[in-house]
């Protein structure tokens, strides 16, 4: 698996940065996790609600199925009710809740935990 698998424009400028951004990375160093990605979507404020996180996300899962990955994963604040609806609607699951497992403005925060098994792994 490579390193990295990564979509979206990434085009860069020095005044307004990246404007959407999919990328994902090996879940684990450990041989046993060989296959799982984790995954990060970003969506510069103003671009979104017009559909670019959706674009970049549906092209890193195609992007992950076709390196061969068994599975991608990753966390979602629970109040982010538009992550929650994207990620769900292409396919993937809440599977659990980390407790206290990330912060934001100084606080622990709870996080969602969803996956989409890829691949055979989606029909096994």
């Amino acid at each position: 698996m490579a390193d990295r698998t990564q979509s979206g424009d990434g085009r860069r400028n020095r005044r307004n940065g990246s404007r959407r951004l999919a990328a994902s990375f090996p879940y684990s160093a450990r041989p046993c996790y060989a296959g799982i990605g984790e995954f990060s979507v970003y969506v510069r404020r103003d671009y979104r609600g017009r559909g670019a996180g959706r674009t970049v996300l549906a092209a890193l899962i195609e992007a992950a199925e076709a390196a061969g990955l068994h599975k991608l994963t990753s966390r979602v604040f629970p109040e982010n009710a538009a992550s929650r609806a994207l990620v769900k609607g292409l396919g993937f699951e809440e599977i659990g809740i980390h407790r206290r497992h990330g912060q934001l403005d100084g606080r622990w925060r709870d996080c969602v935990i969803v996956e989409r098994l890829l691949g055979k792994g989606a029909t096994e």
